[in-house]
């Protein structure tokens, strides 16, 4: 989840694994249900050239605001696959799309979530809180995330959810394949 600890802690796990020599990097945002939007920018300005586009937001009245990489380079330039499923949203789908259309990294799953909108909360005179819709996220092509959810580059399926084991690619299919394309097969 992108709280407000994620983009420092993705960070220093990115800082320590250059440290042991890793040159390949497998981003796991699977049942990852979003979060802070400044943490998924930051997260995509590590893995994004300044200047590209991580996300455009638009109101109902069609005012966007768009964001762009900072470009802070902590892993800009080695390969790079994402692994998504139906419980990736929100935040985590924006980052998603940005690494995708940016043609920084591959997306191996099943389609995300597709919560592309964007919740104010205002409080209430009994301490509870309304959340509404104010606006929705548009990938970087200018794509709806919202109901549709992002599609990975290379679909696959969990096909034995109950020998399924997240981190091991024996029993871990999406790992697998992201494994295999960054080996080359």
């Amino acid at each position: 989840m992108f709280n407000g600890t994620a983009a420092r802690d993705v960070k220093k796990a990115i800082d320590e694994l250059k440290t042991l020599g890793a040159k390949n990097m497998i981003l796991d945002l699977r049942d990852n249900p979003g979060g802070l939007l400044d943490a998924a920018d930051f997260i995509a300005s590590g893995f994004l050239p300044a200047g590209k586009t991580i996300v455009s937001i638009k109101d109902r009245d069609g005012a966007a605001e768009t964001t762009f990489s900072d470009g802070y380079g902590f892993y800009e330039e080695g390969p790079l696959v994402v692994l998504v499923n139906g419980g990736s949203a929100s935040a985590s789908e924006l980052l998603a799309a940005a690494i995708k259309e940016n043609g920084r990294g591959k997306l191996v799953g099943t389609t995300t979530f597709g919560k592309g909108s964007v919740q104010r909360g205002f409080p209430l005179s009994n301490g509870g809180q309304l959340r509404l819709t104010v606006a929705k996220f548009y990938s970087p092509n200018g794509n709806v995330i919202h109901g549709k959810g992002v599609e990975p580059d290379i679909e696959v399926e969990i096909t034995d959810p109950a020998n399924f084991k997240p981190g091991e690619p024996e029993k871990d299919p999406q790992l697998k394949k992201a494994l295999k394309i960054l080996n080359g097969n």
